[in-house]
């Protein structure tokens, strides 16, 4: 998603390997770069600003919606403060402006590389102590559930799910709620509010970092959801579970 020679450049001129990265692709424009990002999950994405079909913003927008967890880097030729903003407000990571130089690169994805390892370490919900997925009679639906436990911030949609379990996505709807009792849909809103409440409980992640993990669009559509579901925001049920109140009584 960089300029073909600028991108030739980065991925060859780099032992990618020694700096702990098992693979470097290139994708020509903006929706092929979605689509990369669909199939392999990378941890970081560098992206320039002018793309045919799909400019830098839009790009960078589409990618922090459906995956929030990755990390992007734009790189333009504009000096422009007011771009550079609009790129922060959209959730760019860093920003680097022509012509690149392979050292700043090298360290912007450095300090990338070790702010994935923190958020990695965080312990999740099931690595603090939550109860494991229910089990259900269906062992694929049982796997469905034990994805949706350990993957809460990614791609959690039914067209995901069939993929991974190999079943067409209306198959694995109707045998999901045939065997679940809740359409998946339901599920993953229920586990992923139900992960947002052990941590708002058992950690003192802030409310964006926990919108972020449990995998809501960001932190003002998470608080309306679970203000929705307990009747209180995520900060009020965080201060009055802290005091020993019935959260939204």
């Amino acid at each position: 998603m960089v300029e073909f020679g600028i991108a030739e450049g980065i991925k060859n001129g780099v032992d990618w390997e020694s700096l702990g990265f098992e693979e470097v692709q290139i994708a020509g424009d903006g929706l092929a770069g979605l689509v990369a990002a669909r199939e392999t999950a990378p941890d970081i994405v560098l992206s320039d600003v002018r793309m045919p079909g799909m400019d830098g913003l839009d790009f960078l927008h589409a990618i922090k919606e459906l995956f929030p967890r990755i990390k992007v880097i734009l790189i333009s030729g504009y000096d422009d403060f007011e771009y550079l903003q609009k790129a922060i407000r959209y959730g760019a990571d860093a920003y680097e402006l022509k012509p690149v130089k392979i050292q700043n690169l090298l360290r912007l994805v450095e300090e990338l590389k070790g702010k994935i390892a923190a958020e990695k370490s965080v312990p999740g919900p099931e690595i603090a102590g939550k109860p494991p997925p229910p089990r259900f009679a269906d062992s694929r639906v049982s796997r469905a559930a034990e994805y949706v436990h350990t993957h809460l911030s990614a791609d959690l949609s039914i067209r995901a799910l069939g993929k991974e379990l190999r079943m067409s996505p209306n198959y694995f709807c109707s045998l999901f709620r045939q065997k679940s009792g809740l359409t998946f849909n339901r599920y993953v809103k229920q586990t992923r509010l139900e992960a947002s409440v052990y941590l708002l409980e058992h950690t003192d992640q802030r409310i964006s970092e926990i919108a972020d993990n449990t995998g809501f669009k960001d932190s003002v559509y998470f608080t309306q959801v679970f203000k929705k579901t307990y009747n209180c925001s995520p900060s009020e049920y965080r201060k009055n579970s802290r005091a020993g109140k019935i959260p939204g009584g």
